[in-house]
This record gives C-alpha cells, structure tokens and sequence, in this order.
C-alpha cells in the first residue's frame, strides 16, 4: 500500500492543482498525532504561528497523555520563539504536568533560552525535578527541591500540582500527618475534578498508612465519585486501571473494620478495574476465608498465588485464614 501510495503521488498532486481544495482535504492531517508530526514539520520551517495553530488543532482532539505534552512542548518553544513569554511558560506547565521526563530536556533547549531568567522556569525546573526524585523514592531530596520551586514561583504555593507533590514527599517520609494537611490544602487549587480524585485518593492511602481505616473510606469513596465525573467531563485522565488501588485499599480498610462482604464489593472493583490486581484478588480470598466460604476462597487464593506468589507468605500469616490453614487445599496453594 505504501508504494502504491508513492506511485500515486504525482497523479494525485495533479488532481490537487486541477480540482482544487476537496481532494487535498482528503489527505489533510486528522488525528493528534498526524497534526503533531504537521505542527513539528512547521516548527522546523520556523513556522512558529502555524505550528502553534497546528498544535491547537491536535488538543482539540482528545489525545493522549505523551500528545498532550508532545504538543503543549512545541507550542511552549514557538512561543518563547515570538518572544510571547507568558504563553510559552503556561505551554511549558502544561508540557511538565503531562509528561514531567521532559524537565531532563528542557534546561538545557536552547529554543527556550529566553525563558531561562524567568522565575516561574526556574520553579518549574525545580518542581519538576523534585517529582522525579519522589518517583525514585529520594523523598528528603524531592521535598528540598519541590520546597525550593514553591519559594521561587510566583503562584507556586497555590499550585495545586506543587502542593501535592510536596505532600507526595512527606508521605513519603512518613510524615502522614503532615501530608494529608498539605492534600487537603492542595484541594482548594486543584484545577479540575482529577486534580481532586488525585487529593482524596492520597488522603485515604495516608489515613490507611496509619491504619486509621475508619477515616479512609470517605476520601476514598469521594476519589472515585470524582474520577467518574472527570471521565465525565471528558477530561484527560489513565484508563481506570488507575482505580484499582483505590478500590483495593478501601477493601482492606473495610477488611480491618470485620466489614467483609462490603470488602468483597470493593475487591471486586479493583479486579474490574485491572484484572491483574492479585493483591485484590487476594483480599476478596480473605474476606470469604472470613465469612467461612472456603471454597470460594481458595478458589481465589489459588488465583491470586498464581498470579503473584508472594500472596502466599500472607495467607501464611494472616488470621482470616486461621480455620483453613489444615485443609489439604490450602497447603497446596500456599506450601510450607
């Protein structure tokens, strides 16, 4: 098809010139990415109005995550380009938030040269790299330099995105306290509904960090009310396997609280959610090892080993499983 298509091409560029627009519509850039690769071309033509025109196009056009960021890059160059710095800076934001590998880039493009002195590139620069710390686990390393983005930006300490991060790192230092106030803070910034389902989510993963179960539930339960009304909105969000350890820790919380058949509700979301969850498969195991309903409970505990073997070293040890533990089946799954 490929060489068809450029056997063709002179006969079609002819049509082009003696029809006119209709047949050029034809072949005529129509998904994010197809006006991604455009909108590039036009950035290396230094073309930055078009580009910028181009890449407005593809973000009206629902794409993904990396689109999202490959276009809002673009846009934030030709900007800084035209000398339109604000407009680049904003792109910038929007570049980082969707795709932060890009900070590794973006210090060192000499096309965004004259952003560099501005004090919300600085602080984009350092938030940024405090993210990626967070994400390697060096939260004392990520809370210095997202603290650092917070005093150097101009608006950062109502950034919805630098206070959650900051909050990220002290969960991360176990300072669960201290992290859910700062989540709680970041909430009344959050530019949409899943910078919300983001903020409760963390909330009820620290309350749960604290087995403080009672208190998870509610934040939880409003995370998915508002990552269903974000998919509502049709705003860009993960595919719902994004839900699964919300459901998933809401099942142990409702499994601390003897809450077990609302536990298996739970499980069952999470699974729906990423049938590869075996954690969650495991924890509707023990709500019905709980409940006394055996063999629906090794069937899943069988399950959920063979999906990830370390389930075994819990089912050893956990109390749910206490009237099991002589039955044949059991020793099977699990071993010794």
């Amino acid at each position: 098809m490929k060489r068809a298509f450029k056997i063709f091409t002179g006969l079609i560029l002819s049509l082009v010139l003696v029809i006119g627009s209709p047949i050029a519509s034809a072949f005529a850039a129509t998904t994010p990415q197809q006006l991604i690769e455009k909108g590039n071309q036009e950035y290396s033509s230094k073309q930055y109005e078009e580009a910028i025109d181009t890449m407005d196009r593809a973000l009206e056009l629902k794409p993904n995550f990396d689109e999202i960021a490959d276009a809002s890059i673009v846009k934030a160059r030709s900007y800084a380009k035209l000398g339109y710095a604000s407009f680049a800076l904003k792109s910038l934001r929007k570049a980082l938030e969707f795709k932060e590998t890009l900070v590794n880039s973006v210090e060192q493009d000499s096309d965004l040269d004259g952003l560099k002195s501005d004090s919300e590139f600085k602080a984009l620069v350092l938030l940024y790299k405090g993210i990626l710390q967070n994400y390697d686990g060096n939260f004392k390393t990520g809370f210095d330099y997202i603290e650092q983005a917070i005093n150097e930006g101009p608006d950062f300490y109502k950034y919805f995105v630098a206070l959650n991060s900051k909050a990220n790192a002290l969960s991360g230092l176990e300072k669960y306290d201290e992290a859910i106030a700062l989540f709680q803070e970041a909430i009344g910034y959050a530019a949409d509904d899943f910078d919300k389902y983001t903020a409760f989510k963390n909330i009820g993963f620290n309350f749960s960090n604290q087995e403080k179960y009672q208190n998870a539930l509610l934040p939880l339960t409003l995370a998915v009310q508002y990552y269903d009304e974000a998919e509502r909105e049709a705003l860009p969000i993960p595919d719902r396997t994004d839900l699964a350890p919300v459901w998933e820790t809401q099942g142990w919380a409702f499994i601390s609280l003897e809450r077990y058949d609302e536990a298996i509700e739970s499980f069952d979301k999470a699974v729906e959610s990423d049938s590869n969850d075996a954690w969650a498969i495991y924890g509707k195991a023990t709500s019905l090892a709980a409940l006394d309903k055996g063999d629906s409970a090794l069937e899943n505990l069988k399950l959920a080993v063979d999906n990830e073997p370390e389930v075994a070293e819990d089912a050893n040890n956990d109390l749910e499983w206490e009237s099991l533990r002589s039955d044949s089946r059991f020793k099977a799954i699990v071993g010794s």
